[in-house]
């Protein structure tokens, strides 16, 4: 099977609530060798040595057309988004993806591959840490976060909006779970950091409908 493979060297990772966004253009090549279905096991995997991060792995893209990989971080959160565009076929392949980002300092990173309904209607969803959970996003009246809390220590829950302004916290979460309700939040992208004194910390994006 043919694959085609994205190196990208993004320079620095970004400090906490700082936001970087941009979209790649991995491949405008047909992929010879396919196969059929809608329902694709996909696979990201993560390496940190010294300040680099490398992010590889498979995702699936459409035989034809051209393929992109929107990308953003924040805090330490990265997200990705397949998107695929022009001519079509009734076909889809793997693809590889390398990418690199430097100056990173922290030692836990949550990487998430967005799903995407484009125009080839299939869904893409790969989540490499399954230290958190978020359901349902998006989300129209509240959802739930669920996260790894063993000890039932005392959390901090702060939410931005997509320009970095504080919109909401909570604080002295004790439990493994809770709920986020939209209030007067408009519709839109939010990120969130949750952490506690030890600095534990997890982050995400919610997307209110």
């Amino acid at each position: 099977m043919k694959k085609l493979i994205l190196y990208i060297i993004l320079m620095g990772c970004f400090s906490a609530y700082s936001q970087e966004t941009g979209m790649i253009m991995y491949s405008n090549t047909p992929c010879i060798n396919n196969f059929a279905g809608s329902s694709f096991e996909q696979n990201i995997s993560l390496q940190l040595n010294n300040d680099t991060l490398t992010l590889s792995g498979e995702i699936t893209a459409n035989c034809c057309g051209k393929h992109f990989l929107k990308y953003e971080i924040f805090d330490n959160s990265i997200f990705l988004t397949r998107i695929d565009t022009g001519g079509l076929c009734d076909c889809y392949c793997y693809y590889d993806i390398f990418i690199q980002l430097g100056g990173c300092t922290s030692n836990f990173y949550t990487v998430v591959l967005l799903p995407y309904y484009g125009i080839d209607g299939i869904y893409t969803s790969v989540k490499a840490d399954p230290k958190i959970e978020i359901y349902p996003n998006p989300f129209n009246e509240f959802t739930t976060i669920r996260f790894q809390n063993p000890k039932l220590e005392c959390f901090t829950f702060k939410m931005y909006d997509s320009e970095g302004s504080l919109v909401k916290t909570i604080p002295e979460i004790y439990s493994n779970s809770f709920k986020i309700y939209i209030e007067n939040l408009k519709t839109g992208i939010y990120y969130f950091k949750l952490y506690n004194s030890e600095d534990i910390s997890y982050s995400g994006k919610l997307i209110i409908i």
